[in-house]
């Protein structure tokens, strides 16, 4: 019953289609990403009312209103050691029921930051439930329910 979605660097829209084709009760859908260039493709491939694209920066984005579930996917490996707590302590705040975060499995991504996502969202109160998942060997996904 996901009403609500942050999807977190959008790119082209990919997974944009996915969320919005497996969820017919979602209203609101803010879908983020640096690229000037991938959102112009994601508006290309998604032509629907309920999607508002943002050309933004996590650590730039702000709303008042938090969302059902809020999703990256291969983002924040991209973030800085520095940055990680920040963005996504931001993110878990965004959201009201859901958080998750995919990303490839450290080893086979030695080229971005490795982010001890685990740790990371044990430390955060509002995070219950953690799980985590592998999919085909090459990405993990993080689930929190969020309270």
């Amino acid at each position: 019953n996901l009403t609500t979605v942050l999807e977190v660097g959008c790119g082209f829209g990919r997974m944009t289609r996915i969320i919005l084709d497996h969820c017919p009760t979602i209203k609101r859908y803010v879908a983020i990403d640096v690229s000037r260039h991938q959102l112009r493709r994601a508006q290309q491939l998604i032509a629907d009312p309920r999607v508002m694209f943002v050309q933004t920066t996590v650590q730039e984005f702000e709303s008042n209103q938090p969302f059902d579930l809020v999703v990256s996917s291969e983002v924040l490996m991209h973030v800085a050691l520095d940055d990680i707590e920040a963005v996504m302590a931001k993110l878990v705040r965004l959201s009201q029921k859901h958080i998750v975060n995919i990303d490839y499995y450290p080893t086979l991504s030695p080229h971005n930051f490795q982010h001890p996502y685990e740790l990371l969202y044990k430390r955060m109160p509002r995070i219950k439930g953690l799980s985590q998942e592998p999919i085909e060997n090459l990405h993990m996904i993080f689930h929190g329910e969020v309270s």
